[in-house]
């Protein structure tokens, strides 16, 4: 086994570079520093306005932590920090010669990093093995990319390693020749599937113009997963979906649901994208970012921005949520140039139908794994009277800490779940 170990000299280097990027910014905003001190890895600034304080810690890896309270300085620092990681992207290629195919590797993990808000950097380092190092505050997560088009995901087991190894297993399985995540077992037995109804909407009768559908679950039911899932359709494939009988998912059983899914994996032939947030992973991000739309739209992004490197699709259409400005603000950071249609009732369009019929199987699946794993069945929605009873039983059982894992904290539910 081979070990690449950075020189303290490199590592020096980084860790100067992020500080220079922050100290000329903060001046240029007429912020000030009001201290500096060593912290492992890195050097830690503490940043004023005048009025409000945060931290940031920067890391010799090249990365930077803003820590603090929600406020306008955190989050002008954070946005401003974003745009440099994302204004990162060419420098990947610089050093080396790739061929098209690790390349195109190495450019769908940049997107995925930029996406979840980590750091991407990658250099050649021996025998044509390309090396990418994702890195989140003092995390990083090395993965070789060889001539062959082999990945190996490298570092030591953290969560950060999971949701990459997860995130590769899908886009890479090889059954449908695309980024859909593997069936996991069955939750239960499916039945023969419904007849088909005689007649479809007019408006989804015929499809002009190929383009992707995105569309998101989980957004409105207090346990389980978010989900986002995108797929692409053209004329042919279109037909093909709405003969299997796609539509509105809420018009369908989860039962019928988690088969239709299935249909519309195999008619796309592997172009579709599954992006699930775990409950532990969603509340990270609402603790940094305290927006769910601003959350949702970096999620359709990434999705949008994964597929059309597969399609070069030129229009995408979403069902629309909040801010209309927020969608393609993300596409721009993530790199993504594609027309956009934001729609209220976008489930009338057969791609975001068929989106939106395999978020939700991915969703029925995950809330089924999240239900065996505290041994209650987790009630869906948001409304449903049998919430608190389960959550105080999940707190009782296995403490508060677990109840993170199933459940979105930032829901006022919480608060009603926690006061015994």
């Amino acid at each position: 086994m081979i070990i690449e170990v950075e020189s303290n000299t490199m590592a020096g280097e980084q860790l100067q570079t992020v500080l220079h990027m922050f100290r000329t910014y903060i001046d240029q905003q007429n912020w000030s520093i009001s201290e500096e001190r060593d912290i492992q890895n890195g050097v830690q600034l503490l940043v004023t306005d005048g009025f409000r304080n945060v931290l940031v810690n920067c890391y010799t890896n090249g990365n930077a932590l803003i820590q603090g309270p929600q406020g306008a300085l955190k989050t002008e620092l954070q946005n401003w920090w974003t745009q440099q990681k994302a204004s990162s992207a060419s420098p990947l290629f610089e050093e080396a010669d790739l061929s098209a195919e690790v390349k195109a590797i190495v450019e769908a993990f940049h997107v995925f990093a930029i996406g979840q808000e980590w750091s991407p950097a990658g250099r050649m380092i021996h025998n044509g093995i390309y090396q990418l190092r994702l890195t989140s505050g003092d995390v990083t997560v090395p993965i070789n990319v060889y001539p062959t088009g082999t990945v190996f995901i490298q570092g030591n087991p953290n969560e950060m390693r999971t949701i990459v190894e997860r995130w590769w297993q899908q886009r890479s399985q090889p059954t449908l020749a695309g980024l859909w995540e593997q069936p996991s077992p069955s939750i239960e037995e499916v039945p023969e599937q419904v007849p088909l109804p005689s007649s479809v909407p007019s408006q989804q009768k015929k499809v002009s113009i190929a383009h992707i559908g995105t569309d998101e679950v989980g957004k409105g039911d207090y346990f389980g997963p978010l989900v986002i899932a995108g797929v692409y359709v053209d004329e042919q494939t279109a037909s093909h979906l709405l003969t299997a009988g796609v539509r509105d998912s809420k018009l369908l059983s989860d039962t019928r649901i988690l088969s239709l899914a299935e249909e519309i994996k195999t008619i796309c032939q592997g172009k579709g994208y599954i992006l699930s947030y775990s409950p532990e992973r969603y509340n990270q991000i609402y603790k940094e970012t305290s927006n769910l739309n601003l959350l949702l739209a970096r999620a359709h992004a990434q999705v949008i921005a994964s597929l059309q490197r597969r399609t070069a699709s030129t229009l995408a259409i979403v069902d629309q949520f909040g801010d209309a400005s927020l969608v393609p603000m993300m596409l721009q950071k993530v790199g993504c140039d594609i027309g956009l249609e934001q729609r209220t009732h976008g489930e009338e369009d057969v791609a975001v139908a068929a989106a939106s019929i395999v978020a939700r199987a991915e969703f029925v699946k995950r809330i089924a794994e999240l239900s065996k794993l505290v041994s209650v069945s987790l009630p869906k929605g948001a409304s449903n009277p049998d919430i608190i009873a389960v959550g105080r039983e999940i707190v009782a059982k296995a403490g508060q800490e677990t109840l993170g894992k199933m459940a979105k904290l930032h829901f006022k539910t919480t608060s009603v779940i926690l006061r015994q």
